[in-house]
Protein backbone atom coordinates (compact mmCIF):
# COMPACT_ATOMS: atom_id res chain seq x y z
CA UNK A 1 0.00 0.00 0.00
CA UNK A 2 1.05 3.17 -1.15
CA UNK A 3 0.77 6.34 1.16
CA UNK A 4 0.45 10.08 -0.16
CA UNK A 5 -0.56 13.38 1.90
CA UNK A 6 -2.23 16.68 0.86
CA UNK A 7 -0.17 19.29 1.26
CA UNK A 8 -2.85 20.74 4.10
CA UNK A 9 -2.27 17.52 5.96
CA UNK A 10 1.08 18.27 6.00
CA UNK A 11 1.08 21.63 7.55
CA UNK A 12 -1.76 19.61 10.21
CA UNK A 13 0.67 17.45 10.91
CA UNK A 14 3.37 19.94 11.74
CA UNK A 15 1.01 22.41 13.69
CA UNK A 16 -0.30 19.17 15.66
CA UNK A 17 3.42 18.06 16.25
CA UNK A 18 4.41 21.04 18.29
CA UNK A 19 1.79 20.50 20.97
CA UNK A 20 2.18 16.78 20.48
CA UNK A 21 5.77 15.83 20.06
CA UNK A 22 5.06 11.79 19.32
CA UNK A 23 2.75 12.32 16.61
CA UNK A 24 4.69 11.93 14.01
CA UNK A 25 6.16 9.14 15.20
CA UNK A 26 2.84 8.02 16.24
CA UNK A 27 1.40 8.42 12.86
CA UNK A 28 3.93 6.05 11.29
CA UNK A 29 3.04 3.35 13.67
CA UNK A 30 -1.18 3.93 12.65
CA UNK A 31 -0.18 3.36 9.07
CA UNK A 32 1.56 0.24 9.83
CA UNK A 33 -0.90 -1.36 12.13
CA UNK A 34 -4.27 0.01 11.81
CA UNK A 35 -4.62 1.04 8.17
CA UNK A 36 -3.22 -1.69 6.59
CA UNK A 37 -4.87 -3.99 8.92
CA UNK A 38 -7.97 -2.68 8.19
CA UNK A 39 -7.65 -2.89 4.44
CA UNK A 40 -5.42 -5.83 3.44
CA UNK A 41 -7.19 -7.97 6.30
CA UNK A 42 -10.89 -6.21 5.52
CA UNK A 43 -11.48 -6.04 9.06
CA UNK A 44 -14.63 -3.93 7.81
CA UNK A 45 -15.59 -4.44 11.87
CA UNK A 46 -13.01 -2.35 13.37
CA UNK A 47 -13.97 0.40 16.26
CA UNK A 48 -11.52 2.94 15.31
CA UNK A 49 -12.08 3.79 11.34
CA UNK A 50 -15.05 4.79 9.99
CA UNK A 51 -16.39 5.10 6.29
CA UNK A 52 -17.41 8.72 5.26
CA UNK A 53 -20.53 8.24 3.38
CA UNK A 54 -20.99 10.74 0.79
CA UNK A 55 -18.01 10.80 0.00
CA UNK A 56 -17.20 7.98 -2.27
CA UNK A 57 -17.92 6.47 -5.85
CA UNK A 58 -16.24 3.53 -7.49
CA UNK A 59 -12.61 4.02 -7.21
CA UNK A 60 -12.46 6.51 -3.94
CA UNK A 61 -13.46 5.86 -0.40
CA UNK A 62 -13.39 8.37 2.25
CA UNK A 63 -12.08 7.29 5.87
CA UNK A 64 -12.06 8.54 9.32
CA UNK A 65 -10.10 7.32 12.08
CA UNK A 66 -11.55 8.21 15.56
CA UNK A 67 -8.98 6.68 17.71
CA UNK A 68 -5.29 7.43 17.65
CA UNK A 69 -2.86 6.53 20.29
CA UNK A 70 -0.38 9.56 20.89
CA UNK A 71 2.43 8.61 23.46
CA UNK A 72 2.75 12.92 24.18
CA UNK A 73 -1.07 12.26 25.84
CA UNK A 74 -0.07 9.89 28.55
CA UNK A 75 -3.00 7.73 30.32
CA UNK A 76 -5.51 8.50 27.11
CA UNK A 77 -4.58 5.29 24.88
CA UNK A 78 -6.08 5.66 22.15
CA UNK A 79 -8.65 8.13 23.25
CA UNK A 80 -6.31 11.13 22.15
CA UNK A 81 -9.27 13.57 20.47
CA UNK A 82 -7.08 13.37 17.61
CA UNK A 83 -8.68 12.80 14.13
CA UNK A 84 -7.38 11.57 10.58
CA UNK A 85 -9.23 12.01 7.52
CA UNK A 86 -7.83 9.93 4.23
CA UNK A 87 -9.25 8.75 0.85
CA UNK A 88 -8.75 5.35 -0.41
CA UNK A 89 -7.57 4.96 -3.84
CA UNK A 90 -8.60 1.44 -4.71
CA UNK A 91 -7.67 1.07 -8.44
CA UNK A 92 -4.10 2.15 -6.96
CA UNK A 93 -4.38 0.91 -4.08
CA UNK A 94 -2.91 4.11 -2.42
CA UNK A 95 -3.94 6.27 0.60
CA UNK A 96 -4.15 9.95 0.05
CA UNK A 97 -4.29 11.63 4.03
CA UNK A 98 -6.61 14.84 3.82
CA UNK A 99 -6.73 15.93 7.02
CA UNK A 100 -5.89 15.69 11.04
CA UNK A 101 -6.98 17.83 13.64
CA UNK A 102 -7.80 17.82 17.37
CA UNK A 103 -11.13 17.33 18.35
CA UNK A 104 -11.13 19.96 20.97
CA UNK A 105 -10.38 22.55 18.40
CA UNK A 106 -12.51 21.06 15.25
CA UNK A 107 -15.51 19.21 16.14
CA UNK A 108 -16.48 17.21 12.36
CA UNK A 109 -14.19 16.23 9.38
CA UNK A 110 -14.39 18.72 6.50
CA UNK A 111 -16.48 16.73 3.18
CA UNK A 112 -16.22 19.64 1.08
CA UNK A 113 -12.23 19.25 1.32
CA UNK A 114 -12.69 15.19 0.71
CA UNK A 115 -15.26 15.45 -2.68
CA UNK A 116 -13.40 18.44 -3.89
CA UNK A 117 -10.25 16.44 -3.87
CA UNK A 118 -12.24 13.20 -5.03
CA UNK A 119 -13.84 15.52 -7.60
CA UNK A 120 -10.56 16.87 -8.97
CA UNK A 121 -8.76 13.62 -9.20
CA UNK A 122 -11.93 12.43 -11.22
CA UNK A 123 -11.45 15.28 -13.61
CA UNK A 124 -7.96 14.50 -14.45
CA UNK A 125 -8.41 10.39 -14.93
Amino acid sequence: MKYLTDSRFEKELRTLAKKFRSLPEDFEILKRFSIEFFHAADAKGSNSIFKIEGCCNDRFESYIIKKVACKSLKGKGCKSGIRITYVLDKHLNTVIFMEMYFKADKKIEDKERLKEFIERTREKA
